[in-house]
């Protein structure tokens, strides 16, 4: 049998018994948003992996923006869907911190504040920064995604809904059932 022609089955084979590539769970794909809630929208970007964007405002109706807070994550999806707690399907992800946390200040007032919190950057507006290497309460804001996080995701529409990060974990160490109070809406 020719070599080429070995291969291509073999490679074929090996694809078969693992299911294809398409027949691996996916997650979402585009941009998710929040609606202002308490002065804060967040934002899920998906493509092969996950942004998320924490947009602060000093006012509840979200215009004056002070400073947008960016987490890059690695992903991997569970092809086993999960029913929760509520009854719904819902995919079971890893995320993992994949680079840098850094915070765009949008407003001058905010310099000298995060100048005291962290001295090691050189914080100006309009400027991602990286907070990685900060102490203090910007530490324990890294420390939060310094793991591997389990999360659900259902899809209803054009509404995602994510389970809470600290919620307690069932056996399968995903949270039980997703947040339904705070939809991300397709933009």
């Amino acid at each position: 049998m020719n070599v080429k022609i070995f291969t291509g089955l073999a490679i074929a084979a090996l694809l078969t018994a693992c299911g294809g590539s398409s027949d691996h769970t996916q997650g979402p794909q585009g941009t998710w948003s929040t609606e202002c809630i308490n002065g804060n929208i967040k934002t899920y970007v998906f493509d092969r992996n996950a942004t998320l964007i924490l947009e602060d405002y000093s006012d509840e109706n979200c215009t004056d923006k002070r400073s947008d807070l960016t987490l890059k994550f690695n992903t991997l999806y569970d092809p086993k869907l999960k029913t929760t707690s509520s009854g719904v399907e819902a995919s079971k992800v890893s995320l993992t911190l994949a680079s840098d946390v850094t915070i765009t200040l949008h407003n001058n007032d905010l310099i000298e504040v995060y100048e005291v919190m962290c001295s090691q950057q050189n914080w100006a507006v309009g400027q991602a920064t990286s907070i990685m290497a900060c102490g203090g309460g910007l530490a324990a804001v890294v420390a939060l995604f310094d793991k591997t996080l389990p999360m659900l995701l259902y899809i209803d529409g054009n509404n995602l809904y994510t389970s809470i990060i600290n919620e307690p974990k069932g056996d399968d160490g995903f949270p039980s059932d997703v947040n339904y109070e705070k939809p991300y809406m397709k933009q």
